[in-house]
């Protein structure tokens, strides 16, 4: 049918609202014969109709990008035999190997784009390596085939966020390990001075939590504000990382920047099951920050069901401690 359309004048470089052309479709989808038609081995038929393989869409993809986000290595294959260029980035500044670190049917994508000269340390405008779209997605065969081709384990993205920093962040305990054993740097600060771990807490991934615990880390180092993974298992409210935590002997009284220890965290975002953790372990209920509050001010201010107000209550919080501009528990719950 194309073979039939082109004989009948059909202009081959028509191109739809996002500028994909006829060749991105056909590398997209998967058609073989239609690709090898229209890139037939390069040369005159190519010339003639004007057609370039390296041709970027209205994102600046061009086929070979979109073979590989779909998966396809026959078509990549045809593409880079047709002279495809493998380094070639997209507005992003993504090359084809990101997409391929990405796609959920990449491994012989990959090999073909490492095998044909692809850059494995890459990177995006906002500083990712194909390492670190595994990472986000979860890739676990192509990092170690990204890793064993050379890729550095810790590079940093714009943010200072390493591929372990990614992995963390999105729980693939996997990965995890793959990169440790590989050297792998668990002390290493990424966005706002924070380690793997801190992410990990936050984003409450406990596997992920004892895994990098494992590695040795040291529980109580801080971040660029002064706060601790346990802050940030507060913060959020994952009992589970929390208790892994505390068993694990991290310092439930130790205050940040401001002032704050975990049980302020816990009280001003209203995670009662974390709150009930952290004064069970011990955690002094009347410890003021710096602006002069306790968690009690902080649960006045922000439980609207009352339980973490009612529990720092029960076990000896103090009402009447009033903060550096004069205003108690009370004056908080009533604003």
């Amino acid at each position: 049918m194309v073979r039939l359309l082109l004989s009948r004048g059909a202009n081959i470089n028509a191109f739809d609202k996002k500028d994909r052309r006829a060749i991105h479709w056909a590398a997209y989808m998967g058609h073989i014969e239609v690709v090898k038609l229209l890139a037939s081995h390069g040369s005159e038929y190519l010339l003639d109709l004007g057609v370039d393989i390296n041709e970027p869409n209205g994102y600046g993809n061009t086929p070979l990008h979109v073979a590989c986000y779909n998966g396809q290595d026959v078509v990549v294959n045809e593409l880079i035999e047709c002279g495809a260029n493998v380094n070639q980035v997209n507005e992003k500044g993504f090359a084809p190997l990101h997409f391929t670190a990405a796609s959920r049917h990449g491994a012989l994508c990959l090999e073909l784009l490492v095998g044909n000269g692809a850059l494995v340390n890459i990177k995006s405008k906002d500083g990712k390596t194909p390492l670190h779209m595994t990472a986000i997605h979860g890739r676990f065969s192509r990092s170690q085939a990204i890793i064993q081709n050379g890729a550095e384990i810790d590079c940093e993205e714009n943010n200072g966020n390493t591929p372990l920093h990614i992995s963390a962040r999105y729980g693939h305990e996997l990965l995890i390990n793959t990169l440790i054993t590989n050297g792998a740097d668990t002390a290493k600060r990424g966005v706002h001075g924070m380690f793997p771990l801190h992410l990990a807490a936050l984003s409450g991934f406990s596997d992920c939590c004892r895994k990098l615990l494992s590695s040795g880390f040291d529980i109580d180092t801080p971040d660029d504000f002064g706060r601790t993974c346990l802050h940030a298992a507060a913060a959020v409210g994952n009992l589970d990382c929390l208790n892994l935590l505390l068993n694990t002997g991290a310092d439930f009284n130790r205050k940040d920047s401001f002032g704050r220890s975990p049980l302020h965290y816990a009280a001003a975002n209203c995670n009662y099951q974390c709150l009930f953790a952290l004064v069970g372990s011990g955690a002094s209920v009347n410890d003021l920050d710096k602006r002069g509050c306790t968690p009690l001010h902080y649960a006045a201010a922000s439980d609207t069901d009352g339980k973490c107000l009612e529990y720092l209550l029960r076990n000896d919080a103090n009402p009447g401690i009033r903060d550096n501009q004069g205003y108690n528990a009370v004056h908080y719950a009533s604003a």
